[in-house]
């Protein structure tokens, strides 16, 4: 059977380009969650650092108070939710949340971001030590502070969305 040259050349060129637009889409969709990655892991480290700043020792004993500041860092109209953590190297818990996942705690590589399951919700977190001295001893005191992702999920899909809608027209016209 003989194809027509007119349908031949719109497969010769149909097919290329949907696999282009296909390609170009996972793309644009890698770069908009590297985008969204990088400012919320941005924000929590910042969030952290302000908290690893207010560490201090009181009567002998290290004492963490979470400034206000720390947590409207993450502040998101998504009502994304903040979990936090500190806690020293013999588990005690100076401030936030005692359930909170213990895989984070104390990384060998500082600060280090995750992405876990808490109560049901994906959490992304960071985990960050820092170093206490007094009277010749040394702690080490582990800040965990974690947020949901809805903004993030939000973020890579206004990030990724004009891009797909400039692509699919490209493809149909």
């Amino acid at each position: 059977m003989i194809i027509s040259l007119r349908l031949r050349l719109l497969l010769w060129l149909l097919i290329p380009l949907t696999l282009f637009v296909a390609v170009s889409a996972a793309l644009s969709y890698r770069s908009a969650r590297q985008t969204a990655d990088l400012l919320q892991d941005h924000a929590l480290l910042a969030s952290a650092q302000v908290i690893a700043g207010e560490i201090q020792w009181l009567d002998g004993v290290p004492h963490a108070s979470i400034p206000p500041a720390a947590l409207e860092l993450l502040v998101s109209p998504e009502q994304d939710q903040v979990y936090y953590q500190v806690i020293t190297d013999q588990d005690r818990l100076l401030a936030g949340r005692p359930d909170f996942p213990q895989a984070l705690r104390f990384p060998v590589s500082t600060p280090a971001f995750s992405d876990i399951d808490y109560h049901g919700q994906m959490l992304r977190v960071v985990s960050q030590v820092r170093t206490l001295y007094n009277a010749g001893q040394l702690h080490k005191i582990a800040i965990l502070v974690g947020q949901t992702t809805r903004a993030h999920d939000q973020m890579v899909a206004d990030l990724w969305r004009p891009s797909l809608l400039r692509q699919v027209p490209m493809l149909l016209l």
